[in-house]
């Protein structure tokens, strides 16, 4: 559709912003919300997404600084090696190739790269370029962007209610089911 122009010109933009504003937060709250609270609790997951993100992210940096980059520079590169797609490709790849019990977990990985991952390495990168305001208005600002990102709203949205043990009203589940599925 978007080769042929069928829905006009700048429609990929339109599309790519409709499935993470609409359709992924939706497969994302509803993978992890599914889940059990000995499912969201995996330690050695968590420290081995988290760490090796990090792991990655310092040895890329650490490359770049020693090839006299600046550090905005080195910053983004590195982020580019670390931080893994696991939202826009990993849940519909995990959901088309190993089916929804897949997706909990996906989801899981996902939540932790965007909030432990994405959203400090967006934050070291705004206080590494200089924009003519204070360090506190950068983290403030990159604050309230991480805060009010579907993807992170979703995340915490799911894991409230996979811990209170709610169960979705049936029209509400059928409603993000079908928005969900616009994400593949």
């Amino acid at each position: 559709l978007g080769r042929s122009r069928l829905l006009g010109e700048g429609a990929e933009a339109v599309l790519s912003r409709f499935v993470a504003l609409v359709p992924l937060p939706a497969l994302t709250f509803l993978a992890i919300a599914g889940l059990k609270v000995e499912q969201l609790t995996q330690p050695v997951m968590a420290a081995v997404v988290v760490a090796g993100a990090w792991a990655t992210f310092a040895l890329h940096a650490g490359i770049e600084r020693l090839f006299q980059k600046p550090r905005a520079e080195a910053n983004i590169v590195a982020l580019g090696a670390a931080y893994g797609n696991s939202g826009f490709v990993g849940l519909p790849i995990c959901l088309a190739i190993l089916g929804k019990a897949a997706l909990g977990p996906s989801a899981v990985v996902m939540a932790l790269n965007t909030g432990l991952v994405f959203a400090p390495f967006i934050l070291m990168q705004a206080l590494s370029i200089p924009r003519g305001h204070s360090r506190a208005e950068s983290i403030r600002t990159v604050c309230v962007a991480v805060g009010g990102n579907p993807l992170i709203l979703s995340c915490i949205g799911g894991v409230a209610v996979a811990l209170s043990g709610w169960s979705l009203p049936g029209p509400l589940q059928v409603l993000l089911s079908s928005l969900a599925s616009a994400t593949a």
